[in-house]
């Protein structure tokens, strides 16, 4: 599923493309902006993955509302930009901080449309696949960490806090553990009622602990022995 924002402060123009989009991507969460202040409110609780930007839009421009939302994103944000006057700013959509991958003049043409959010949606998942993270919501946006960097989770009440290599603290988002085993990949195993570890790094395997590189010990429970146990021993290859 994917976000896309359209930003538009004519509602005729916001219609017609609502459409357009719907038929191209019927699974999406489209939503539609007039005024620049509902994009910024909207901004403090999340972000959209591609943002479609009338370049006039309210009384400041669009590059500078998709720079500002665009700074300090914890992900990248597909822009298209959007204008009825192609030629006046056909050079200057390069002036802002966002790169944009798209340029759309009005009345938006369906060929020109479809092209370039096919190639958004493309480059989302590309990105998805290749970096391999574990992403979690924190604040307005979507952060992410990689599984390779993860230690353990640990939950505190309703919290789950990441344990990673970089001994980072600040990494720590709304959530059940229960939720997430099912989640992660193959090398992480539940040990205990509030910690799943990643077996990549654990050193050592003891009655009460995980022992993890770098010295971490996690305790682990003992319904959850036997499992873990095996779980490891098939981890690392070896024949039970």
């Amino acid at each position: 599923m994917y976000d896309i924002w359209l930003c538009d402060d004519e509602a005729v123009h916001l219609r017609g493309l609502e459409e357009k989009i719907a038929r191209i991507l019927p699974d999406v969460r489209l939503q539609s902006f007039e005024d620049p202040a509902a994009v910024r409110a909207a901004a403090r609780a999340c972000l959209p993955d591609i943002l479609i930007m009338d370049i006039e839009f309210g009384p400041a421009s669009g590059i500078a509302l998709a720079d500002d939302l665009c700074d300090g994103a914890d992900k990248p944000i597909q822009v298209l930009y959007l204008t009825a006057y192609g030629e006046r700013y056909c050079q200057r959509i390069f002036t802002g901080q966002v790169k944009p991958v798209g340029y759309l003049t009005k009345p938006v043409e369906d060929t020109y449309l479809s092209y370039h959010l096919r190639r958004c949606v493309q480059q989302i998942d590309a990105r998805a696949k290749d970096q391999d993270v574990l992403t979690y919501p924190k604040n307005r946006a979507l952060c992410s960490v990689p599984y390779r960097e993860v230690l353990a989770l640990e939950s505190k009440g309703h919290t789950i806090q990441i344990c990673a290599r970089d001994g980072r603290t600040d990494r720590a988002f709304h959530g059940r553990l229960d939720e997430w085993e099912e989640k992660l990949p193959e090398e992480f195993v539940r040990v205990h009622k509030s910690y799943i570890v990643n077996m990549r790094y654990i050193d050592r395997i003891d009655r009460k602990n995980v022992l993890l590189q770098g010295g971490r010990a996690v305790p682990i429970s003992r319904s959850k022995q036997e499992e873990t146990h095996t779980r490891y021993l098939l981890y690392r290859g070896a024949r039970l």
